[in-house]
């Protein structure tokens, strides 16, 4: 059993990169001026809150943690993916 304060530190942690990585979104979309590279750099930005919610929704309820590390380890293939895609674009 995960104590309560664990939980309550990695929400905010959780609260915190969501909130940095909107914020770094963002300003990458109205900024970014070559158009075939936002769309793998935004890929590659969300894997910062996708893998804080999974690492979050896998403390909080242990019985599916496989589950959310399955998510996780696929939303990882798809970025690796994109930085592939990213940096063959880039050449």
């Amino acid at each position: 059993v995960v104590k309560w304060w664990v939980e309550v530190v990695a929400v905010c942690f959780l609260v915190v990169t969501c909130l940095m990585a909107a914020n770094q979104i963002g300003l990458h979309l109205t900024h970014s001026e070559h158009a075939g590279f936002r769309t793998y750099t935004v890929r590659i930005l969300l894997m910062v809150p996708i893998y804080s919610a999974t690492s979050y929704a896998g403390l909080h309820d242990p019985s599916n943690a496989i589950l959310w590390a399955l998510i996780r380890d696929c939303y990882e293939c798809v970025v690796l993916f994109s930085f592939l895609q990213y940096c063959l674009t880039f050449l």
